[in-house]
């Protein structure tokens, strides 16, 4: 029996490794894809009180400074801190992409990288967050990218796909 066993092995085993062998390997769908995009972060911004955020995650494209302007405000300055906000004339050549979470917890956010495939955004970064449970924080990531024929933006948050959010032109 058991030289039946050992047979069996010998036979089945380099059939399966030849099989995968050469086969392409299946794409991760939580990775980015594509070209690497520059970007620019901004993080001079607060979510507006008048936004219809809700308490949990939210993932924005904007394409015009009107839409972007009904969630987000400029920060006031503060002596000694150098604010850097969205250039007057942005719209005419990029468009925002931005994640706010809402909660009790802070968040911040590392950027791994921004990619483009065809018409697609790839914002793929991770998140650190300590819980607040006597306060409530809205937590953005807000960044800039040349416009290109980008339609949809895929958000991808520590290793998984979080939010898809398309561009209105």
């Amino acid at each position: 029996m058991g030289k039946r066993w050992t047979m069996a092995a010998v036979i089945l085993i380099p059939m399966a490794l030849s099989a995968t062998q050469g086969a392409p390997a299946p794409a991760d769908k939580n990775k980015a894809k594509g070209e690497k995009a520059e970007f620019k972060l901004y993080n001079s911004y607060f979510v507006s009180n008048k936004a219809d955020i809700k308490d949990g995650s939210t993932y924005k494209a904007f394409a015009d400074q009107t839409s972007f302007e009904t969630i987000f405000r400029p920060t006031p300055p503060l002596i000694g801190k150098k604010r850097e906000y969205l250039p007057k004339d942005v719209f005419d050549t990029k468009i925002v992409a931005a994640v706010i979470k809402q909660g009790n917890k802070m968040v911040e956010y590392k950027v791994e990288k921004v990619t483009v495939d065809k018409d697609t955004l790839y914002v793929q970064y991770t998140t650190t967050s300590k819980d607040t449970p006597s306060a409530t924080f809205a937590a953005s990531l807000i960044l800039t990218v040349d416009k290109g024929k980008i339609a949809t933006v895929i958000f991808l948050e520590d290793g998984k796909k979080a939010g898809t959010a398309k561009i209105e032109k």
